[in-house]
């Protein structure tokens, strides 16, 4: 099955829910994991759509990460290191850019 922009928003979406590609693609209305990357290398406008929906991914798993971290622990210690490791991570390694 092709990987066409309109499939490929459908994906971008569930990428943006969290889920990952792997998993998408169990789905039978889904082309294959290797359909769906040879499409974002061969296809400008599919690559796009794919890739808005890796930085919304990103941000996803960042709001998880923060909450996770926010949540409390048995350890005030340990809870104070997750928040610090989780806030460096997200501020750090998370580019929210266009370009990025």
């Amino acid at each position: 099955r092709k990987c066409t922009p309109t499939i490929m928003r459908k994906i971008a979406e569930r990428l943006a829910e969290g889920e990952t590609l792997i998993d998408i693609c169990k789905d039978p209305d889904v082309p294959s994991y290797r359909a769906i990357t040879d499409a974002v290398l061969a296809d400008e406008e599919v690559y796009e759509i794919y890739r808005r929906g890796r930085v919304l991914q990103g941000e996803y798993f960042a709001d998880l990460i923060n909450s996770l971290a926010r949540s409390p622990l048995p350890d005030v210690d340990d809870q104070r290191k997750l928040q610090a490791i989780s806030i460096s991570w997200a501020g750090g390694d998370v580019d929210v850019s266009a370009d990025g």
